[in-house]
């Protein structure tokens, strides 16, 4: 879980500079109003199966507010890495293992 810590630390850190943020494979977050907008990739939608309540903080990527999402950030494996004291390969085998198992629990029909 240290790979999914430093992924969060550096998502905050970026998100109270006022940044826009882009995850590769996850999505991309908006700080607006002490909330958090998030705006997640076509590729875990489709991968997950997942079905997000689209709201003012969760935004379709096909909808036309995403535009306001011009990417200032974005974390890479080597910043996630290096926060958390591990190499690039073992931070991204550690995500892919988050991702899906978010993605066999989606699909389990666990969570809706």
């Amino acid at each position: 879980m240290q790979i999914w810590t430093a992924t969060a630390k550096l998502l905050n850190s970026l998100l109270d500079q006022q940044r826009t943020v882009e995850i590769p494979y996850l999505g991309r977050f908006l700080q607006r109003d002490a909330q958090t907008l998030f705006t997640p990739t076509l590729e875990l939608l489709t991968a997950g199966h997942f079905k997000l309540e689209e709201n003012d903080y969760c935004v379709s990527p096909l909808s036309k507010q995403v535009s306001k999402f011009a990417v200032a950030s974005v974390i890479s494996l080597t910043s996630i890495s290096a926060t958390c004291g591990c190499d690039r390969e073992q931070a991204a085998m550690w995500l892919k293992r988050i991702f899906t198992e978010f993605i066999r629990v989606s699909r389990a029909g666990k969570f809706v």
